[in-house]
């Protein structure tokens, strides 16, 4: 390769030589001729020059080509041993995988004979094991049945011997039987014909005997007939005497008194008619009682103004022994008199609630009543944690209170409230199941509870809020207004029972508007205020509630507006199916009471209701006082002084339930806790010196 370069310089060498000298041999010019002189030898220079690196580049390129040879041939001879080592190998493996065959060969054949072997083994034991068994068992059978032929010979002696045995003591029976037999036929015989002869001689005396009783017997049953008719017309007479006593007459006035009657007799209260008089508007009924008290008989006067369709409620006293009834019949006069409700009788309702919902357009009187219920609440648990939620704040009118929570902070407010309610039944249900419910672990677990009190105003709004918030933050399935609607089922599903009271406040009282039920609301006490009366008359509480109750709400509603009352309210407790009105406080009214509590004023005395701590007895509406007893028969029993009428009562004394002696005679006037007094019987030849009388239930 290098040589033929040196021949391509040598080539090009010469050639560019010659056409210098031929160009400058064509000009004329002596100058030109001395340059191809020069051009023609240097030209011949550089030709022998490059002939000279041909031939030292010809003989290196040969040492390199015997150099290349050599090394070729080496390798040849090494890659020619590697081959033959490679055969050999081959061959080895070839060799050793045979000799591999022929053992396994080998190790099959001996396998196969030891198994051979082995199976013949195991054959020829189990052919003599079984030669061996067969000849055990019919060893076995043989002894066996000599066994049994001998045990056999042995029984069939011993029963014949036993039947020859039972044949003589058969014998021996039959024997003894018919010599009995014999004896008792003579004897009989006889018994017989001693019987004759003292039968003969007593006929005659046995049948003036006979006679004799016969006509006893006669006159006898005679006596028992005419005692059973006897015994039957006094009972006739019990029963009529027993039996309560009515009035016979056909005009209304008999048919009203008696209607008071029966209404009486239904309630488990055992009168009997005395005696009736009208006076102009009213029917005045005098009725005898056995065993009943005033609380007992006031506690029937609602019924009897509802189921007799009175135009007011009618009064009871006791008059000569008696009690005395005051029925309004017709309308003369009553018109004049404006309905009044004590405050001390919702005190007790809001007190006995569950929860409260409050039901009011604006304009109703919804605010002031919020703010008195509120503070009412703070009266009666003192010790309550209160929280007072406020979505549409600031345009709610707040006179003595500050929201705790307002607008948006509402919706968390609601959900921690429902986690916390949530929290506190599944707690006291785990304490119930594991130590049930009427346990002293349980009531402790009760009595370290503390009083809640949340109040939402208004809980529309606050839907409507959670709903916003939901669009807001792109929520399409309503999360935030469906944990609203959670929170709201959480919090009433809890009640007094665990030391927990709500308020809801809402402007309609379609429960829809706030994304619940209708019946959800039915463990709360409904306030109805303003126009919402006339829709809960007319419409939501119309099948909850008797048309005659309805009636006679609706009339006395018609009084209140037509005497002039403006802001009135409509309880309806369903749960003690209960509904009624009353005249809405004055503002600020239970926030004085507190305020006067709490600095040290003198109030009236305190009134122990079920669940309240503490409740005064202060009210606005002092006219209306003395109708608080029968207004609040669970207040009254707890109240530590007697009814007005029981000095009444005694003063009139009993009859003795032994003798029937009447008597005035006290061991002691002063009711035990059971309501019973002690008389002394005046009758010296009664047996008991002194009876009880239940005067309180």
């Amino acid at each position: 390769m290098q040589l033929d370069r040196v021949n391509q310089h040598r080539v090009v060498g010469g050639s560019t030589a010659l056409s210098g000298v031929l160009s400058l041999a064509l000009l004329a010019n002596p100058i030109t001729d001395v340059l191809g002189v020069i051009l023609l030898c240097s030209g011949l220079g550089y030709s022998m020059a490059t002939q000279l690196l041909a031939a030292w580049t010809r003989d290196e390129e040969k040492r390199l080509n015997h150099k290349a040879t050599a090394q070729e041939m080496r390798f040849e001879s090494d890659r020619q041993k590697l081959k033959a080592e490679l055969k050999a190998v081959k061959d080895e493996r070839v060799a050793i995988a045979e000799q591999i065959k022929q053992v396994e060969q080998r190790r099959d054949s001996y396998q196969a004979k030891l198994k051979a072997a082995f199976d013949n083994e195991v054959a020829q034991a189990t052919q003599f094991l079984g030669d061996e068994a067969k000849a055990r068992i019919a060893q076995l059978e043989t002894e066996y049945a000599q066994k049994a032929e001998d045990a056999d010979r042995r029984a069939l002696v011993r029963i014949k011997k036993h039947k020859s045995q039972h044949r003589e003591y058969e014998r021996q029976l039959h024997t003894r039987i018919a010599d009995l037999e014999k004896t008792c036929v003579q004897h009989d015989e006889y018994l017989r014909a001693e019987f004759d002869r003292a039968l003969a001689g007593t006929d005659s005396i046995l049948e003036e005997e006979i006679i004799g009783i016969q006509s006893a017997k006669k006159q006898a049953l005679a006596e028992i007939h005419e005692r059973d008719l006897i015994i039957e017309r006094l009972k006739g007479m019990v029963e009529a005497n027993s039996a309560p006593k009515k009035f016979r007459g056909s005009s209304a006035d008999d048919q009203i008194a008696n209607q008071v009657i029966d209404i009486l007799l239904g309630a488990g209260i055992k009168v009997h008619g005395d005696n009736w008089d009208r006076k102009y508007h009213q029917l005045i009924l005098w009725v005898e009682s056995e065993s009943a008290v005033t609380l007992e008989i006031e506690s029937q006067l609602e019924r009897i103004e509802i189921d007799l369709g009175l135009y007011k409620r009618p009064s009871v006293a006791i008059d000569r022994g008696l009690y005395k009834f005051v029925l309004d019949t017709d309308q003369k006069v009553v018109n004049k008199e404006v309905p009044t409700t004590p405050l001390t009788r919702v005190e007790a309702t809001v007190d006995n609630a569950n929860h409260l919902r409050i039901v009011g357009p604006s304009g109703s009187g919804k605010s002031t009543w919020l703010d008195n219920v509120i503070w009412l609440g703070k009266l009666l648990w003192p010790t309550a944690n209160s929280r007072i939620l406020d979505p549409k704040y600031p345009f709610t009118e707040w006179s003595n209170l500050t929201p705790d929570f307002k607008n948006d902070e509402c919706i968390e407010a609601i959900t921690t409230i429902g986690d916390e309610m949530r929290e506190r039944f599944k707690s006291a249900n785990g304490v119930a199941d594991k130590y049930s419910n009427d346990s002293p672990e349980f009531r402790c677990y009760i009595e370290q509870l503390s009083y809640e009190l949340f109040v939402i105003d208004e809980a529309q709004d606050l839907h409507r809020r959670s709903k916003a918030c939901d669009r807001k933050l792109g929520n399409r399935k309503n999360e935030l207004a469906n944990g609203v609607r959670d929170s709201l089922l959480e919090c009433l599903g809890v009640g007094r029972a665990l030391k927990v009271k709500g308020y809801f406040i809402t402007q309609s009282a379609k429960c829809s508007k706030i994304n619940l039920n209708e019946d959800d609301f039915d463990n709360c006490v409904s306030i109805f205020l303003g126009a919402s009366i006339n829709y809960a008359l007319n419409k939501e509480l119309k099948d909850s509630y008797s048309s005659q109750k309805l009636a006679k709400v609706e009339s006395e509603y018609r009084k209140r507006k037509e005497a002039g009352q403006q802001y009135l309210g409509l309880i309806s407790d369903l749960e003690g199916d209960d509904l009624y009105l009353f005249k809405l406080p004055q503002p600020g009214h239970y926030h004085n009471r507190v305020m006067r509590s709490q600095t040290g004023v003198a109030t009236l005395p305190t009134v122990a209701t079920v669940n309240a701590e503490t409740l005064t007895e202060e009210s606005t509406q002092l006219a209306q006082e003395t109708r608080a007893t029968a207004a609040l028969p669970e207040i009254a029993h707890n109240l530590p002084t007697v009814s007005p009428d029981l000095a009444s009562l005694l003063k009139q004394g009993t009859h003795c339930p032994d003798c029937g002696t009447h008597s005035t005679s006290y061991k002691s006037k002063k009711p035990t806790k059971a309501g019973e007094v002690r008389l002394r019987c005046k009758n010296p030849d009664c047996q008991n010196e002194y009876f009880k009388w239940k005067v309180i239930n």
